[in-house]
């Protein structure tokens, strides 16, 4: 019930434990939450509205053993023959925001328009990252970031790359 004083009114929310204050410190634990407000006039006609809200406080998760390369578990130590490989990997926010967008760079200390982003294809995020460097070890890196804004995760991988045969060199 809110003290009605000259046609305005005011309130003090409780929530979880019922502890009030001003803290900047969440409150809430992350989930989904429904809140209700019934407002009831003089002659006692109430109304009520209904919204729900998305606490979430946490980054997204990558899954980095979930990583496939051409369709095939990533394997850390076989070598491939292409710059430009075909990944597929699994992303997730558990109860937060839901995910705004995942991302991947083979450039190291990428700016923002180097992140080329992937796309959700039956529950894995997949497209492909371009090597534009020498063959040998090459790294490459994925993020990941919630609806909610959350700094993104960030996971990085190591491939191997040789796109070139062999040389042989024939002695007289």
């Amino acid at each position: 019930t809110l003290p009605l004083t000259n046609d305005s009114w005011s309130q003090t929310f409780r929530y979880g434990n019922g502890a009030t204050g001003t803290s900047t410190e969440p409150k809430l634990a992350d989930g989904i939450y429904t809140f209700t407000v019934t407002a009831t006039d003089k002659v006692g006609k109430t109304n009520k509205a209904e919204r729900k809200i998305t606490v979430d406080t946490n980054p997204p998760e990558i899954k980095d053993n979930t990583l496939k390369i051409d369709d095939v578990s990533f394997d850390s130590t076989k070598w491939y023959e292409s710059k430009t490989l075909p990944i597929s990997i699994e992303v997730s926010d558990g109860t937060g925001s839901g995910i705004a967008k995942v991302q991947v760079t083979a450039t190291e200390n990428a700016a923002d328009d180097d992140w080329r982003s992937l796309s959700l294809l039956e529950g894995l995020w997949t497209g492909t990252v371009q090597f534009d460097g020498e063959d040998g070890s090459n790294n490459f890196w994925i993020r990941a970031k919630d609806n909610a804004g959350n700094d993104p995760t960030v996971s990085s991988f190591t491939v191997k790359i040789d796109t070139s045969a062999p040389k042989i060199d024939l002695i007289k």
